[in-house]
């Protein structure tokens, strides 16, 4: 993709869309090829003065392979920091940024 097109893109989601304030702590989650994006909208946060920016990468082949090898009265079991790291999040006011395919919470 355009570099120029993508730092445009960063710049719509961190200063518009986000809004991302001095202190601010900021979660992104992405799929891995989104990474090009994401460092560059890691980069924009700082620089907005953001205190923290967490990413996470939605890696839909590794669900995939939870749902095909795992045992199947596992998959009902969710990690219990999943649920504790959106609390943590809302309770900071954290900026929250993610891609359409990374805003499920398959498990």
């Amino acid at each position: 993709m355009n570099e120029e097109l993508l730092d445009r893109y960063a710049e719509l989601i961190v200063g518009f869309g986000a809004n991302v304030q001095p202190d601010q702590v900021v979660a992104v989650e992405a799929p891995p090829e989104a990474a090009p994006l994401v460092h560059r909208i890691v980069r924009l946060a700082y620089e907005r003065g953001a205190r923290y920016v967490d990413v996470v990468y939605f890696d839909a082949l590794v669900k995939r392979l939870r749902v095909e090898l795992s045992a199947e009265d596992s998959l009902s079991w969710v990690p219990p920091w999943l649920g504790r790291r959106m609390l943590d999040l809302g309770e900071l006011d954290a900026a929250r940024m993610c891609s359409p395919r990374s805003s499920r919470r398959d498990s």
